[in-house]
């Protein structure tokens, strides 16, 4: 446990809750891995549990090397990227796609990417 304790730093519980949402997260992956096989005809269960783990573990990562940053930093950070994020958003009101007729515009078509 204190070998543990040396990598994950911060609030144990917030950890343990990290954890504990990670693994529940499976439950709806299995709900609807077998509807997406039916509807997309591709694909298996193993298959989207496999691309899901790999969500989770680069997600787990992701917050573990954001744990080592001290959070001062993080204030000056978004106070750069807010105007952009804003400018984001209004970019998505306005030229947003739908998707198969669906009117969720949320979705901006960047170049080269399909």
């Amino acid at each position: 446990m204190k070998k543990l304790k040396q990598y994950f730093k911060g609030d144990i519980t917030l950890w343990a809750a990290i954890f504990l949402i990670s693994l529940a997260s499976f439950l709806p992956v299995y709900s609807a891995s077998s509807n997406l096989q039916y509807v997309v005809g591709e694909g298996s269960v193993l298959g989207h549990f496999t691309k899901h783990a790999g969500f989770i573990i680069v997600g787990i990562g992701i917050v573990f090397i954001f744990q080592k940053i001290d959070y001062k930093y993080f204030g000056g950070f978004s106070k750069l990227l807010l105007p952009v994020v804003i400018f984001l958003l209004i970019l998505t009101l306005m030229q947003g796609k739908s998707i198969d007729g669906a009117n969720a515009s949320r979705w901006l078509k960047l170049p080269g990417v399909p």
